[in-house]
């Protein structure tokens, strides 16, 4: 690179070179980068059968795809991922009992994907004895 300078004169190489400079600064100071992710922790607890799957995006824009799923009376399971900036969950609660999906307090800064509890309520959702539907986790 620096052997095209090498031919021009002294005062122009330096003018190029701070117009080079100054491109690559404002380029800089433009691009925040993307998104930090944050620790998202899911929590179930429901009735026979149920299954959650979900697809994680990752700050560094790997995808993860955890799930979950119980058998039984009374199973519970979590989701816990890192670095994770959105996602989308598919949840099928079994046929014997509702699902309860709860978005634990530890989790980073992600909006509630069930609506907005009410004070001093958890962030959580039931869905009821084999339903079947979706939900997506996002930072504000």
């Amino acid at each position: 690179m620096f052997n095209r300078f090498a031919a021009c004169t002294g005062g122009t190489a330096l003018a190029l070179t701070l117009t080079l400079a100054a491109g690559f600064a404002t380029a800089s100071a433009q691009d925040d980068g993307p998104a930090e992710g944050e620790r998202v922790i899911l929590r179930f607890a429901g009735e026979s059968a149920w299954r959650v799957e979900c697809q994680l995006m990752k700050d560094d824009g790997d995808m993860s795809r955890p799930s979950a799923k119980g058998r039984g009376a009374n199973s519970t399971g979590s989701i816990s991922a890192f670095d994770v900036v959105s996602g989308v969950c598919d949840v099928t609660a079994g046929s014997r009992g509702p699902l309860r999906v709860t978005l634990d307090e530890r989790s980073g800064d992600f909006k509630c994907p069930f609506g907005e509890p009410a004070e001093g309520a958890r962030c959580e959702a039931v869905y009821p004895a084999s339903a079947k539907a979706q939900f997506e986790i996002a930072l504000p």
